[in-house]
């Protein structure tokens, strides 16, 4: 959920597709907490990387085979090759976590952390909330980001480049943080355009040129600057730098 909110606040669009069946020739592939991993859908996977494309995969993903058990392989199982790493650590930065175990024993998270970690990615730290991270072992991958804030430095982000393509490994589950800086990044790289900045709950698309519907899906008034004078296809009314909308409120905006 954390990488569809990614692309959401992004303003950018995706497919949810069937990784034993891809049938377009995407760009990028987010593998986000993909559990149970089978046969047919690591070898499209590796062979999608092959032949060029670039896969994101997070922590979570590929622990288990089709049969739902885990693995007595290096993983990410029957994909450590493709990603170039070995993650079969992890470590937990609280020293409980509450929902473990629902329906237990009272496990009121106590709130004690042992560690706190950041990230430093592409030039900036960034600070991410989460209680689990995997320990990755690099073998043909090499390091795009690293931990801070933890005992042992140690990455955060691999890449590795297999056949034409290119597989990152993201060693903590999907989150608000790191998702959007790392989809960023790779949109520069792969020449994907990026979304339409607004501010967060305002989506935007690009209807033709010079025609972009914005549409605030909050319960309160949103501004939002404009590159200049446009006029609104729904009312006729004239903006100047900004646009105002209502809770809900949708309009059509061409530039004048």
């Amino acid at each position: 959920m954390n990488t569809y909110k990614a692309l959401f606040h992004s303003n950018m669009d995706c497919n949810i597709i069937d990784l034993r069946n891809v049938k377009k020739d995407y760009k990028l592939i987010l593998i986000p907490g993909h559990c149970l991993m089978d046969e047919r859908s690591a070898e499209t996977i590796g062979r999608y990387v092959e032949n060029g494309g670039t896969v994101v995969m997070t922590a979570y993903s590929a622990k288990v085979n089709q049969y739902n058990q885990v693995f007595d392989t290096p993983m990410p199982g029957l994909l450590h090759d493709v990603f170039g790493i070995r993650a079969n650590a992890f470590e937990r930065t609280c020293s409980h976590v509450g929902d473990v175990n629902e329906g237990g024993l009272d496990k009121t998270d106590p709130g004690i952390r042992r560690e706190s970690p950041g990230i430093c990615f592409n030039g900036f730290d960034y600070q991410v909330n989460i209680d689990y991270y995997e320990i990755l072992e690099l073998n043909t991958a090499m390091c795009l980001a690293e931990f801070a804030g933890v005992a042992e430095t140690c990455p955060a982000i691999s890449v590795n480049k297999y056949g034409n393509g290119t597989a990152i490994y993201v060693a903590i589950p999907a989150d608000e943080v790191i998702m959007p800086a790392l989809l960023m990044f790779l949109c520069d790289k792969l020449g994907i355009e990026r979304g339409m900045v607004t501010p967060k709950g305002v989506v935007a698309r690009t209807l033709d040129k010079g025609t972009v519907i914005y549409i605030n899906t909050l319960n309160q008034v949103c501004t939002l600057n404009l590159a200049g004078t446009a006029r609104s296809l729904l009312t006729g009314m004239i903006y100047g730098n900004c646009i105002t909308l209502d809770p809900y409120e949708v309009d059509i905006v061409e530039t004048v």
